[in-house]
């Protein structure tokens, strides 16, 4: 993959991942979700792809545990908390995308050191 090919891949996975953390129609996140898997796929398995994998993860992972505190506040001061539940909602699905995605890459990197 030349550098003009990954960098329209690397945006890509960019855009994926915003429109996936608040698209709330389930077909269009089905599709989002399968071409951002094309652009990971796309990438390859290497040392790069896996720590922008494990980056990915620690952000959500972040943004997750905000989401719960902001939630749990919510609900403690009788606000609507449905807005956040659905964003909370998106987050813990991309972050298990990625983790899911990241043990694709490390098996594959493993798989290559042995052979």
């Amino acid at each position: 993959m030349d550098h003009q090919q990954k960098f329209a891949s690397d945006q890509n996975v960019i855009r994926f991942v915003s429109a996936l953390q608040t698209e709330p129609d389930l077909a269009r996140r089905t599709s989002l979700r399968s071409l951002l898997l094309e652009e990971e796929n796309r990438l390859g398995s290497n040392l790069e792809q896996l720590d922008k994998a494990d980056r990915y993860i620690g952000e959500f992972q972040v943004q997750i545990s905000r989401l719960v505190t902001l939630i749990g506040k919510l609900r403690g001061d009788g606000h609507d908390s449905s807005a956040p539940e659905r964003l909370l909602k998106n987050m813990t699905e991309l972050h298990q995308l990625f983790a899911s995605n990241r043990q694709i890459v490390f098996d594959a990197l493993n798989r290559n050191k042995r052979a």
